[in-house]
């Protein structure tokens, strides 16, 4: 819970938390080092139905950092354990 430097800190000592503190603490590290950096908020594809449709839930929500790389452009990256790349992020690629 929180922001700013304190939850960042309560963060890496606890090496706990969800993909926000992931997406965030990754964010502030870069741009502390001069790489632009942004957290990106959405969902991720959701349940597949019988019919084809997928069903999005709260569940889905997920939030990822992106940093900008000259020549590329903003880059989506999974710093949140056993998330992998989710298709939303591979499908600008």
């Amino acid at each position: 819970s929180g922001s700013g430097t304190s939850a960042i800190d309560a963060f890496l000592n606890a090496r706990r938390g969800y993909c926000e503190q992931f997406a965030g603490t990754m964010a502030a590290m870069a741009r502390s080092l001069g790489i632009p950096a942004r957290v990106a908020v959405g969902f991720t594809q959701g349940t597949r139905q019988a019919d084809g449709s997928y069903l999005i839930e709260g569940k889905h929500a997920h939030a990822w950092p992106e940093v900008y790389l000259g020549g590329i452009g903003w880059v989506p990256f999974e710093p949140t354990p056993g998330r992998g790349m989710s298709v939303a992020m591979t499908v600008a690629f």
